[in-house]
């Protein structure tokens, strides 16, 4: 055991002395949707709750082992048009194509998880339809672990990295319940919904190597 232990210490350690530039510090700009509603229900055209996209924003911290990279950061959002929320994701990068070394483009596989805390909800001012008699979101928990999966394109421009990502997010619970109450022929009808789970993530960023 202690041999393999000492093995794959060197390992990494070689690692960082291979690397050029082995840090980078970035901002990520893009938008993150979770497939939302989870069952299709009359009400869901008066909820104006019931939006899945959010925009995204946030800052990282990416270390390069040569042939792989880890990367974590922390990002805002708000999510379902009302709901104030952030995210730590932990990833590491594998290498598809190109040389780290000489490439100037790069594609990467990505794999990791996201810390995810589900702040406040923001209640803006909206419209009522003639048949809405009231809609609303509450959140069901503060805090939930997601895995995600997917795919990094990098283009160095010296000390410049610029990168693209699309993410997979999968086995998220129950974070969001809507409730609906509208009038249908006459008669008060009350419906209930969540998220589903999963979702999509696409990022783009700009990083100083260092």
């Amino acid at each position: 055991m202690k041999p393999l232990i000492l093995s794959l210490i060197l390992f990494h350690i070689l690692n960082l002395i291979q690397a050029q530039n082995p840090n980078s510090v970035g901002l990520d700009l893009g938008g993150f949707s979770i497939n939302t509603p989870r069952s299709n229900l009359s009400g869901d055209k008066f909820n104006a709750y019931i939006s899945s996209y959010s925009s995204m924003f946030g800052f990282y911290y990416q270390r390069d082992f040569t042939r792989i990279k880890v990367k974590s950061g922390f990002y805002l959002n708000k999510q379902f048009n009302s709901l104030i929320s952030g995210h730590l994701p932990i990833e590491l990068k594998g290498l598809l194509a190109g040389n780290p070394e000489s490439s100037i483009a790069s594609l990467n596989y990505i794999g990791g998880l996201s810390i995810n805390f589900l702040n406040s909800i923001v209640h803006g001012f909206r419209f009522y339809d003639d048949d809405v008699i009231s809609y609303d979101i509450e959140k069901t928990r503060n805090i939930y672990i997601a895995p995600h999966v997917g795919l990094n394109t990098g283009l160095r421009i010296g000390k410049v990295n610029l990168s693209g990502d699309v993410l997979f997010h999968f086995l998220i619970p129950e974070i969001v319940r809507y409730d609906t109450r509208y009038y249908s022929n006459g008669d008060m009808v009350i419906e209930s919904n969540s998220n589903g789970t999963w979702g999509i993530s696409i990022r783009f960023g700009a990083a100083l190597s260092f």
